[in-house]
């Protein structure tokens, strides 16, 4: 098999990898939060995703593929980080923006609802 083969291959493994990362990153967002005594949904697709990763990971090895698993699992760690640095990117432009004075320069603009006449 040549090398440009190979390469687009594993490519295409790491791009499954991060579907199957982004689908439980957002499955997980669209399940958050719980409603009260209600956590098994979440639960339930962590635990699905990880043992699919697993068996896909587990069924490269038996295939003798193992690049391809690791770029699965690479592809499927990259969309998680990816996810979880955009939520936590977005909570703290939140925060920062309700607990940031306005001494420090930060001016805050509340919106009034006004209407042009035309």
């Amino acid at each position: 098999m040549s090398e440009t083969g190979t390469t687009a291959r594993l490519a295409a493994s790491l791009m499954v990898g991060f579907a199957v990362g982004t689908l439980t990153a957002a499955g997980t967002y669209e399940l958050y939060p719980p409603a009260r005594d209600h956590v098994w949904p979440i639960a339930l697709l962590v635990v699905a995703s990880v043992l699919s990763v697993v068996a896909v990971y587990l069924l490269t090895a038996r295939l003798g593929v193992l690049r391809a698993g690791d770029s699965f699992v690479v592809g499927y760690g990259l969309a998680l980080v990816l996810a979880a640095s955009l939520v936590v990117s977005r909570e703290l432009v939140h925060a920062l923006r309700n607990h940031v004075p306005e001494n420090l320069g930060v001016k805050r603009v509340a919106l009034s609802h006004v209407e042009v006449p035309g």
